[in-house]
């Protein structure tokens, strides 16, 4: 989701968690167990979908997640299924709640992105009070005893500017936006289904479970796990996990969560949670911007173009395109002849009505053996990830291990984008948005810091005179009509993503305009006007 803020800091020190994973093949009769635990939990997940998405007096938790909210915790223990231990239920409940939230968050996201930032679809709250179709006092009201129940200057300071936002409107601006947040609302949920889970994990906590080092048996751990029909006894399971997921065990220990699941072959697959505690500088040395280009990967502000996915793009177009344009040749084949058959229904000799059936059939087997497509499309997924995880790991190393660095990125967002469908599938090709939030999860957890600065012509903007305008980009070409200065356009991004994280003009708009984009890049536009114009004066002067 775009932030309407100039940067977004990261945190000096903050916990990550990752995941390893260990495996086992129980018998005959400990499978048995499991498959019928996890069955009925599946059914415990569905059934509290089920009731949570009729129940309007949870909306706001299921949009906040708030899984420990009384309401949410008085609701389980009404609804609790009796086929599973309470604490099998609790956990069932919440993965619940989080398939909601996540429901819901898209669909709010997707109102963000069709309303342009309205201030009605970023604030939690003012989103839940225009679903439920709150007044403009009963929404400054609310706002303003969430804004008294906090004390950080920070909190209380955002909870000003909300309810002065709101309540400063003009009587039509806020029907019109209150409006327009609900209209998208009722039109995007249609498109996001209540999730239905076909096959939950086994969310397990301490109280259900235990992976201590094997004593006895050849494998690394023993898995123990509570079984609510067999009278709450636990059964043991022998599991392993690999050298490198072994050290981070060993490196990192386990947090008390785990999840299983019983796989098509009859193993077993237990996810285990591990922590690791990192800790960024106050202040920073230097400052590196990152361009997150349509060819390059990335793009820094130092010069080093990291990766390229036009490889990526030429496989997806001369492989992946041309495969499932044949499959979809033979399916609209066999649609014409279906249609034939319907429309000369009773007009056609039955020898005829037989070949045409049996060409039919043939296509029909042609379509389901035709496997090259979907192969070709996991190895472009495998070129997708594999040019992110190289280009990620070669800026880490790049840093040097200087945790100094303060790195700055744009904070993209994929959905607001609007350009052609030729730029727009490039995009998607390589997952421009996965891109950077992969950057993000490394730079945690290798404990750099990093800032999220306003994306706005970051690649139109001359770093030279200042002046702004998109003829000055052509592709990856950017050439200044105003003063003629050439470069990479994604080099010149990242210099103005760069300067960007200390432009304090700059962020005094985005803190001025939190909620309008259209104001916001309109005083952008104006900044970079004058900077150009200062700019011209001067050389005017040394001229």
């Amino acid at each position: 989701m775009a932030r309407p803020r100039a940067k977004k800091k990261k945190v000096s020190s903050g916990t990550h968690t990752r995941s390893v994973f260990l495996y086992g093949s129980p018998n005959a009769e400990k499978r048995s167990d499991l498959e019928k635990l996890q069955a009925d939990y599946t059914d415990a997940v569905n059934f509290y979908i089920s009731l949570l998405s009729d129940r309007e007096d949870c909306l706001l938790q299921l949009l906040q997640n708030s899984k420990k909210d009384p309401l949410l915790r008085k609701l389980e223990k009404e609804s609790r299924v009796k086929a599973l231990r309470s604490a099998y239920s609790q956990n069932a409940f919440d993965e619940a709640v989080t398939k909601l939230h996540n429901r819901l968050d898209n669909i709010r996201k997707d109102v963000i992105a069709a309303t342009g930032g309205s201030v009605f679809a970023i604030s939690i709250l003012l989103f839940h009070a225009v679903l439920t179709g709150q007044s403009r006092e009963e929404m400054c009201d609310l706002l303003a005893r969430i804004r008294d129940s906090y004390k950080a200057k920070e909190k209380i300071q955002y909870y000003d500017k909300l309810r002065d936002t709101v309540k400063t409107m003009e009587e039509k601006e806020f029907h019109d936006s209150v409006t327009e947040a609900a209209m998208f609302y009722h039109i995007i949920s249609d498109e996001y289904r209540i999730p239905v889970v076909e096959k939950a994990h086994v969310m397990m906590d301490t109280r259900l479970c235990s992976l201590e080092k094997a004593k006895d048996v050849t494998t690394s751990h023993v898995l123990s796990v509570t079984i609510p029909d067999r009278k709450g006894k636990r059964i043991e399971v022998p599991v392993q996990a690999d050298r490198d997921a072994l050290r981070r065990m060993e490196q990192y220990g386990i947090s008390g969560s785990m999840r299983y699941t019983i796989t098509a072959g009859g193993s077993l697959k237990l996810t285990c949670s591990f922590e690791k505690k990192t800790r960024t500088p106050e202040e920073h040395s230097a400052v590196i911007g990152v361009d997150v280009g349509i060819t390059d990967a990335f793009h820094t502000s130092e010069g080093q173009a990291i990766e390229s996915f036009q490889p990526v793009i030429d496989f997806y177009q001369t492989e992946v395109e041309p495969a499932f344009g044949n499959l979809s040749t033979l399916r609209n084949r066999k649609q014409q002849l279906r249609r034939f058959l319907k429309k000369h229904k009773g007009a056609l000799p039955e020898k005829v009505i037989l070949n045409l059936r049996k060409r039919m059939d043939h296509l029909e087997k042609d379509i389901r053996q035709a496997h090259a497509p979907y192969r070709k499309k996991r190895h472009y997924y495998q070129l997708v990830e594999h040019t992110i995880r190289n280009a990620v790991d070669t800026y880490i190393e790049s840093l040097h291990g200087d945790k100094t660095v303060l790195t700055a990125m744009e904070l993209l967002d994929i959905k607001e984008f609007n350009k052609s469908r030729m730029v727009n599938g490039m995009l998607s090709v390589f997952s421009r948005g996965k891109l950077a939030e992969k950057l993000m999860e490394e730079l945690s957890w290798h404990g750099f810091p990093f800032v999220q600065v306003e994306p706005a012509y970051t690649s139109q903007i001359c770093p030279v005179c200042g002046c702004l305008d998109k003829a000055s980009r052509n592709g990856k070409v950017f050439h200044c009509i105003c003063c003629g200065h050439t470069d990479d356009a994604d080099h010149v991004g990242s210099i103005n993503i760069k300067a960007r994280a200390e432009d304090k003009e700059l962020i005094g708009i985005c803190e001025k305009y939190p909620y309008s984009k259209k104001e916001r890049h309109a005083a952008i536009q104006a900044l970079q006007a004058e900077r150009n114009k200062e700019w011209k004066k001067e050389q005017a002067a040394t001229a």
